[in-house]
């Protein structure tokens, strides 16, 4: 028989209590309480999405991706998104952003929740579908560079060979153009002034023009009023016989004077016939423009009132003009030079044609998720030369000589990528961009200068032999 004493066994219980209370409390956080919040978010667009990402705030991780399950065939995707209790309820105005790990990290990405202001409405019950609206990816590289299509890519070769023969051949006749640009706009503006200061006769001009136009545009002339005329006419003479008859008595000596009138006209009249016959094209031509003339004259018309307005408008930016004008010929020396270099940048690019079309398609090939129409999973293996220290103090000819199988380039001349390089020394990639020994931005590592310094390494040059490059000094 075993003797307890009241004390040891008052201990024990009070021992034997404290644990199941214990395990209450855990059992309680395990599986008795809330244990979060599920919303759900359906997108056409859940690039770099992941079971298991992290969903922070204020860099403080509050959830998870708690499952990522494809609709429509692979074309959309539901998340359910696991949220912590201290982040509940999510105010209207909040957000889901996808971020990246960091600025050289495109994998190691999480989703970032910036709450909208507290006081507000629920944007989401729990359970419920968050707006597709806040949820929001960034344009990925592959999407840019999928603009570089099959057509685009020929284009922009086309205008790269073209461009520098073009701004070659159009180099001096835009120079001359430069030289003479000044005096010509001085005579215009000279005659905008003129117009400017004559306003007013112009303004008459438009409008004279315009009533005449309008008088010939009334005018319609018919055979009646031609006949009732002449009747008129008849009466009038009819009325008068008495005056009549004094003329008929007048018109023998008349005649006879028009007779050795008309026989001097006789030459006058030859060479008015010659003159006829001389003006009788003119007068054809006259008679087939007569009709747009009369189009042209109204048109006159109707554009008056905005000639008006034109004129003093053009009369109002002739100083305007002339400062335009003086402002760019004091930069006519600037455009001669940034025409020049031009020239020579676009002439050392050109030959690029190939390697710049080729990194729009691999490039946006190599970071793409999908081929245009599906998504699809890609695999890039990278391997990285491993720094031995955080300050790399091997220069390219010594990398080479530790990894034969690596090949230098710096610049590196169109074609290289092809095994044909095409030297271009006055784009300076001529054969010594080959050398690795010849590396313009070589570096020594000197270990004594990280002790003075704090950053071991040494320009290597002729003029410098001993200068440091640190951020110590």
């Amino acid at each position: 028989m075993i003797n307890i004493s009241p004390v040891a066994f008052r201990n024990g219980a009070i021992a034997l209590l404290a644990v199941f209370v214990l395990a209450i409390i855990v059992i309680g956080k395990s599986g008795g309480g809330s244990g979060g919040h599920d919303i759900y978010v359906t997108t056409s667009k859940a690039t770099g999405a992941l079971n298991g990402q992290y969903i922070r705030a204020a860099g403080t991780i509050v959830g998870k991706v708690a499952e990522v399950k494809p609709m429509d065939g692979g074309r959309s995707a539901r998340l359910k998104l696991h949220l912590d209790d201290d982040v509940w309820p999510l105010p209207k105005g909040t957000t889901f952003t996808m971020r990246w790990g960091g600025t050289i990290s495109i994998f190691n990405r999480y989703l970032l929740l910036d709450r909208g202001k507290d006081g507000g409405a629920e944007m989401v019950a729990d359970g419920g579908d968050f707006p597709a609206g806040g949820f929001r990816v960034p344009v990925e590289y592959g999407d840019l560079l999928k603009v570089f299509d099959k057509q685009l890519r020929a284009d922009t070769k086309t205008f790269l060979d073209t461009s520098g023969v073009a701004l070659d051949a159009a180099g001096k006749p835009l120079n001359r153009a430069l030289d003479v640009a000044p005096g010509a706009l001085a005579e215009a503006d000279a005659v905008l002034s003129t117009l400017d200061e004559s306003r007013g006769d112009v303004e008459a001009l438009v409008q004279s023009t315009g009533r005449v136009v309008d008088a010939i545009d009334r005018a319609d002339p018919r055979i009646g009023a031609l006949i009732q005329g002449a009747g008129t006419t008849l009466n009038a003479i009819a009325s008068d016989v008495s005056g009549l008859q004094a003329t008929l008595d007048r018109a023998p000596g008349t005649l006879k004077k028009a007779t050795s009138t008309l026989k001097r006209a006789d030459g006058t009249l030859a060479g008015a016939q010659q003159v006829t016959d001389r003006l009788a094209p003119g007068v054809r031509q006259l008679r087939r423009i007569a009709s747009p003339l009369n189009s042209l004259l109204g048109t006159l018309v109707d554009v008056g009132p905005t000639a008006r307005a034109t004129l003093a408008t053009a009369g109002a930016a002739a100083p305007d003009v002339t400062k335009m004008v003086d402002k760019l010929a004091s930069q006519a020396p600037a455009l001669e030079s940034i025409g020049k270099q031009a020239d020579l940048a676009l002439n050392c690019i050109r030959p690029y044609s190939p390697e710049i079309a080729s990194f729009g398609t691999l490039w946006g090939s190599a970071l793409s998720n999908n081929d245009g129409r599906d998504n699809y999973i890609r695999a890039i293996p990278t391997v990285s030369f491993p720094a031995p220290t955080n300050a790399q103090y091997n220069n390219s000819g010594e990398a080479l000589k530790a990894f034969p199988g690596a090949t230098y380039a710096f610049p590196r001349p169109p074609g290289t990528q092809a095994g044909t390089p095409w030297f271009l020394p006055e784009c300076g990639a001529g054969p010594d961009a080959l050398d690795p020994t010849k590396d313009p931005e070589a570096r020594k590592f000197d270990p004594i200068s990280q002790f003075s310094a704090g950053v071991g390494e040494t320009n290597v040059g002729e003029n410098n032999p001993g200068e440091t490059n640190g951020a110590g000094e």
